[in-house]
């Protein structure tokens, strides 16, 4: 039977290796608390298609903010909220924003959102409602992916034209007009 000896060269490059890449690691994750901003600036256009904003949400919150250590995600939200662009679909501002709920700041946390968008005007503009079990309405996250299109009447036995149905208001069809009309229930028939 052969005993393999320990290869001491080995030992000691992976003991340097481990002395140069703690450092830079170090360095790296100082960079991304520090730089927020040009992270987030990285993937912002003037223009946001539906599939801009979902690379920032799965890609670029990974890459631009530490989520799995509380006190320092809260540092890095001092430099919130940060515009990512304008959705091309609605022509409003989508930002980068931070909440913390009561429990702070271990419930903190980033998400994107429209600026200073109403909760009313969130589901007309193809949005959904973001809430807080402590804070209420937090803002009006965009859709990203493109709402269903089809072709419905604005009145009863009238011609038919290109709509969307609003994700959040299944009950609420909005034509390419901004006209938004409400579908009578079953309860009303």
């Amino acid at each position: 039977m052969r005993v393999l000896k320990r290869n001491k060269p080995l030992v000691l490059w992976t003991a340097a290796g481990a002395a140069v890449l703690l450092p830079l690691a170090l360095l790296l994750i100082h960079w991304r608390s520090d730089n927020v901003v040009a992270c987030v600036a990285r993937y912002s256009k003037p223009q946001l298609t539906p599939e801009d904003i979902r690379k920032f949400i799965e890609q670029g919150r990974l890459d631009c903010f530490v989520h799995d250590n509380p006190f320092r995600l809260a540092k890095q939200a001092e430099h919130l909220p940060i515009s990512l662009g304008i959705d091309a679909r609605n022509g409003q501002v989508v930002e980068v924003a931070y909440h913390c709920s009561d429990v702070c700041p271990g419930q903190g946390g980033t998400f994107v959102r429209y600026r200073n968008m109403a909760e009313n005007d969130c589901c007309v503009s193809g949005g959904f409602p973001i809430r807080s079990w402590v804070g209420g309405y937090l803002g009006c996250a965009p859709a990203v992916q493109a709402l269903d299109r089809f072709y419905f009447p604005r009145r009863p036995g009238g011609p038919t034209e290109l709509a969307t149905e609003l994700s959040c208001a299944p009950t609420k069809v909005k034509f390419d007009d901004g006209t938004v009309i409400t579908l009578p229930s079953a309860n009303s028939r």
